[in-house]
């Protein structure tokens, strides 16, 4: 399926065939291709694909391809980074919202025994 779009006129229409055969482009085939070369889950690639990630769709096979020049150009300038670091810090700020809420359990406790042991018998 990859050789009969290579051959195709779609892939002619997307700009690259020149570029392929002059530079030797590596051509990244299928979503778990494509997400090994870029270290990352496959469903993290699709949702990159909205943000522009340079993914080319075969008509009618519903397979993908990818240049591993594009993607590196992409990826250097690529505003998911800082989308990543951001669920990133929202995770971590949700572990430590979880420790203030166990470390101030434990102080109203402490306060509760405290007044127990404090209060006149």
């Amino acid at each position: 399926m990859i050789e009969q779009f290579l051959n195709s006129n779609a892939f002619l229409r997307l700009g690259v065939y020149h570029a392929c055969h002059m530079g030797d482009m590596r051509l990244l085939s299928g979503w778990k291709q494509i997400a090994a070369y870029l270290k990352q889950g496959v469903r993290t690639i699709q949702r990159w694909e909205v943000l522009g990630l340079p993914i080319h769709r075969i008509r009618g096979g519903g397979q993908v391809v990818a240049f591993a020049e594009e993607l590196d150009a992409w990826e250097q300038h690529a505003p998911v980074r800082y989308a990543d670091l951001l669920v990133k810090c929202n995770a971590s700020v949700d572990v430590l919202r979880g420790e203030v809420r166990v470390i101030n359990a434990e102080l109203r406790r402490i306060k509760a025994e405290l007044r127990r042991k404090t209060q006149p018998k």
